[in-house]
């Protein structure tokens, strides 16, 4: 008798979706959220690296932005990586 898995099939009319089923979208959720926070993170650092090579922003001007803008995106970034990577251990 073959095993069928019926995590991936649309719950019957007037049925909740299995607790797997919502569990594994949570955890893919969570993994795209992280995803693209770091992406965030890492996009603003290398632009403000780049206008500092480029010459567009001095250092002192990318000094003054890193505490508004750099500051508040690490802090939502390492509590999204600690909620996803704590949440993960359940």
């Amino acid at each position: 008798m073959a095993v069928v898995d019926f995590t991936n099939q649309p719950p019957p009319p007037g049925f909740p979706p299995p607790p797997l089923a919502i569990q594994v979208a949570r955890e893919k959720m969570r993994g795209v959220l992280a995803l693209i926070l770091v992406s965030l993170l890492a996009t603003v650092i290398l632009s403000l690296v780049g206008a500092t090579i480029g010459n567009a922003l001095t250092t002192k001007e990318v000094g003054d932005l890193l505490d508004p803008i750099i500051t508040p995106l690490v802090t939502l970034v390492g509590t999204a990586i600690g909620f996803y990577f704590g949440g993960a251990a359940e």
